[in-house]
């Protein structure tokens, strides 16, 4: 069990790669969903998860997919299980549940962009394959960013004993959904630029993401994508409180 566990760890932690956190609540989603014009309905949700799933290419830069407890047991529309699907690129499908069920054990601790920040060194053991990095109180493009200046600043360093990459939920998917819920016909579109803001994240967990200005493929503006929760203090400059995370 631990020879197997230690594998699936290494897996989700592979250079390069990180997750899709798709597991929004029914009623998270849904605020979102209603935001961009769609109602919240299960078949809605179903063919927004596909969406992502079924993405040609998406296993080259994701590892793993957190899925909540409904998309779990849901399939394409022409009846493949989404995790068979997602299986076939290489990618793990995994859910929140408790630890003892012999699965592998994701600690989530919260850490607000304010505030004074732990040196992950001190308290991190080296034995942990990997560190993924949310993306909550971030545009799409300051995820990115963020996550290259941690990966650089770990590389100056040296000795990072971990993979230091994502776990990003709407630095994936909002301008996808923004393009998706105009036409639900454009799936390839969409699925395209899923493709692509995965590919700007993978380079950025190695610190080889040079895209200049206009260069991220997100279509939103700063204005829409900006949170206040999550300690945010409404400050523009990238690289900043995340980044000392990584020192």
């Amino acid at each position: 069990m631990a020879a197997e566990l230690a594998s699936v760890a290494a897996k989700l932690a592979a250079p390069g790669k990180g997750l899709l956190a798709s597991d929004e609540s029914t009623g998270t989603i849904g605020k979102r969903l209603e935001k961009a014009g769609l109602p919240n309905t299960e078949e809605i949700r179903r063919a927004y998860r596909e969406l992502y799933y079924t993405t040609p290419g998406f296993g080259q830069y994701i590892s793993g997919v957190i899925m909540y407890k409904e998309t779990l047991g849901q399939s394409t529309a022409d009846g493949r299980r989404f995790v068979d699907v997602l299986a076939e690129q290489g990618i793990l499908a995994g859910i929140k549940v408790d630890e003892e069920c012999g699965l592998v054990p994701v600690v989530e601790p919260e850490i607000l962009i304010d505030g004074d920040h732990t040196q992950v060194r001190g308290v991190v053991p080296p034995a942990i394959p990997g560190i993924m990095f949310l993306s909550g109180g971030q545009t799409e493009e300051e995820a990115t960013r963020n996550l290259n200046a941690i990966n650089l600043e770990a590389q100056a360093a040296g000795r990072c004993p971990w993979a230091l990459s994502f776990s990003f939920g709407r630095a994936l998917q909002a301008s996808v959904l923004k393009l998706w819920s105009a036409d639900q016909s454009r799936v390839a579109e969409a699925q395209a630029l899923a493709l692509e803001l995965a590919r700007v994240n993978s380079e950025a967990s190695l610190g080889r993401y040079s895209g200049g200005e206009g260069a991220h493929p997100s279509t939103l503006s700063v204005a829409t994508l900006r949170e206040t929760f999550r300690g945010w203090n409404g400050g523009d400059a990238p690289g900043g409180a995340e980044a000392e995370a990584a020192q």
